[in-house]
């Protein structure tokens, strides 16, 4: 189970190679990303089997729905496929196939810039060491990250 914890989903360098990893579905499913990690991301909904699992999102009539845009990613697809804007999380739902499993999130807002104001992001790489009686953890950080 520790295995869930690694969200390789939308890193292609890393996501080639888990595919000959045993148990890649937890490195590739951001179903999964949500329930372990929900509270450090952005508010994300899901869609399966045609229908909201779990709490639905706004009301289509709320002045936040109306903000920004929504995104559709459907949980299986990696490499930035499969991802779709619609203005309200109803249009999401609407074009969900009913045999996917989707993610909704809406677009942030306000996100943090660099000095000149470009849109920016932070990577960092680790890699968590289980001791076989599962009593004991080792973490590594890849120092050079970008």
């Amino acid at each position: 189970e520790s295995r869930r914890i690694v969200d390789l989903a939308d890193e292609p360098q890393f996501s080639r190679v888990a595919m000959y990893l045993k148990g890649r579905a937890f490195l590739e499913d951001k179903t999964k990303v949500v329930e372990l990690a929900g509270g450090h991301m952005p508010e994300t909904y899901r869609i399966e089997q045609g229908a909201w699992k779990g709490p639905a999102p706004p009301a289509d009539g709320d002045e936040e729905v109306l903000a920004a845009c929504w995104f559709l990613k459907q949980a299986d697809r990696n490499w930035g496929t499969s991802i779709f804007c619609f203005r309200t999380p109803s249009e999401c739902l609407k074009h969900a196939e009913k045999d996917s499993r989707y993610v909704v999130q809406q677009h942030i807002r306000d996100p943090a810039l660099s000095e000149d104001g470009r849109k920016c992001h932070i990577k960092f790489y680790l890699l968590v060491v289980a001791a076989a009686n599962g009593d004991s953890w080792r973490i590594f950080c890849y120092k050079d990250g970008y």
